[in-house]
């Protein structure tokens, strides 16, 4: 086995600021947080994507296990733009708008099978990382490799490449600490 040298060139999804442990409700709510933070640094109209908000809106609260009505899809746009999208989306065949038992002037919008089923692979897309571990796959030459996310010591390392497994989290740990902790008591070593 291969001891790691150098980890380099982390290559996460294209979400800037994107956090991509713990679970999926935790990825959502990190991607609709990086998006309102970019309200802090410019004018929030140069950036409106409701139908991307109302997606990540309904992602989250389809896996909390909420119902969500018409008028309190969190778009941060108004609420006639709001509809307008909702409409949109489910002619898209993306989301799908049922009227409440209870009180037929409400209507609940939620994600369809199809657009759940779309959200949770972009999610999972993005839950890993893809690194460089100061070496190659003997099987296909590929110097990109993959770790789960939130991997534990048993999770493994694989090539990005093949799929072929390449070692433990746990081997990578330790052969990393190696290399630093030897990179740092050289950098102690005083010269003459």
């Amino acid at each position: 086995m291969t001891v790691p040298t150098l980890m380099l060139g982390i290559k996460g999804p294209s979400e800037p600021h994107c956090y991509l442990g713990g679970s999926m409700v935790d990825q959502v709510n990190a991607l609709i947080s990086a998006r309102r933070h970019r309200a802090d640094f410019f004018r929030s109209d140069l950036f409106a994507d409701p139908a991307w908000d109302i997606l990540l809106d309904l992602t989250r609260a389809k896996l909390e296990g909420r119902r969500v009505s018409t008028s309190s899809v969190a778009a941060a746009v108004p609420q006639t733009t709001a509809l307008r999208w909702i409409d949109m989306l489910a002619d898209e065949g993306l989301l799908e708008k049922l009227r409440d038992p209870i009180d037929a002037r409400r209507v609940f919008v939620t994600l369809t099978e199809s657009a759940t089923a779309s959200m949770k692979e972009y999610l999972v897309s993005g839950s890993s990382h893809r690194f460089a571990i100061g070496g190659r796959c003997k099987r296909c030459g590929s110097a990109d490799f993959v770790a789960p996310d939130n991997a534990i010591d048993e999770s493994w390392i694989t090539c990005d490449g093949c799929g072929q497994d390449i070692m433990t989290w746990k081997a990578f740990k330790t052969g990393a600490l190696e290399v630093a902790n030897a990179a740092f008591t050289k950098r102690l070593e005083i010269e003459p």
